[in-house]
């Protein structure tokens, strides 16, 4: 075997597999078909750490669970940027509202408030009293996902692990006496265990049953901080019309707001979105206006193949 394992996706996710599977005494290599690493990660370099308590799915919320337990930790062994930034969330109705509280309760999140309008407005004034119910949250965060994966790489490159750029997967197949044989635009591979974090390609052991693809459109505007009002709290609010905007302070010490939706907005239309939030500002003060998609498919690990060496992990930038 050319390698006790194979990690196909150089994202995010495989660059974690690989820092994890460097510790041990194993022969790895990892295969990415573009020029660099974790050109999947947000584009402006800051992602929302959440506490999972807008979660529907279980499995997924204790996934994120048992991950913010590790967060700390992580980062001073990285050295890279997380901070822990109080969040408000406003829900459409107070129902709705009481019913995330409720099995966050039940979930044991700690931390958390369900507040009127009026007393999350005199905690942050860009909190509106509207009469709305709002969640105050200790247990977010900010963090730098680009620096967090080639900080992972560099160490996992450091202790062996071969990475392979610029190489295309073209297909996946059993060898008759066991293993795993990876074919690519450039080589031939075989392993013992193929981790594959990749999406919407077909290959002979096993073909998706279903292609993850996005659902809405998220645009993002990064603006410059207006100092004398700075928004030092995460603020998301889910609307009415099935909209939900966020705002989140980058490691950039600049203003990041999230519009997931249905229809790609204008520039005028956005501004006017995040004004609704923040009060009007200049249009000189916005740097960038990006137009992405929103990922909703829960996080799930297909082990069919597991026995044969073969594991899918399905991820895809859940958390913004």
């Amino acid at each position: 075997m050319d390698y006790d394992v194979i990690i196909l996706g150089g994202g995010l996710v495989g660059c974690s597999m690989a820092y994890e599977l460097c510790k041990y005494n194993l022969n790895i290599g990892l295969i990415e078909k573009n020029f660099d690493i974790a050109e999947d990660v947000a584009l402006f370099n800051s992602s929302l750490i959440l506490d999972g308590k807008d979660i529907e799915e279980e499995e997924v919320f204790q996934l994120i669970r048992r991950s913010n337990l590790k967060l700390d930790a992580l980062s001073e062994e990285l050295d890279v940027f997380y901070e822990k930034v109080p969040s408000f969330t406003i829900y459409p109705s107070e129902r709705e509202a009481k019913r995330i509280y409720d099995r966050a309760v039940k979930r044991g999140i700690e931390g958390i408030s369900l507040l009127s309008g009026q007393e999350a407005s005199k905690m942050n004034h860009h909190v509106k009293d509207e009469g709305k119910r709002v969640i105050y949250s200790m247990n977010t965060g900010v963090i730098s996902p680009y620096d967090y994966a080639t900080a992972m790489a560099e160490i996992a490159y450091d202790n062996g692990v071969s990475f392979r750029l610029e190489e295309e997967v073209l297909d996946i197949h059993n060898q008759p006496r066991g293993g795993i044989k990876v074919t690519t635009n450039k080589n031939k591979y075989t392993a013992r265990v193929v981790i594959r974090t990749t999406f919407g390609d077909h290959y002979s052991i096993k073909e998706d049953e279903e292609v993850v693809g996005p659902k809405d459109i998220m645009e993002h505007m990064l603006i410059e901080k207006d100092f004398s009002q700075e928004i030092k709290h995460i603020i998301k609010e889910y609307k009415e019309n099935g909209e939900v905007i966020s705002l989140l302070p980058t490691s950039t010490n600049k203003l990041l707001a999230s519009l997931k939706t249905d229809a790609s907005k204008e520039f005028s239309q956005m501004k006017k979105e995040v004004e609704t939030v923040i009060g009007p500002f200049p249009a000189e003060r916005v740097d960038i206006l990006n137009e992405g998609r929103n990922w909703t498919e829960p996080i799930g690990i297909d082990k069919e193949y597991a026995e044969d060496g073969y594991i899918h992990i399905k991820a895809k930038n859940f958390a913004v």
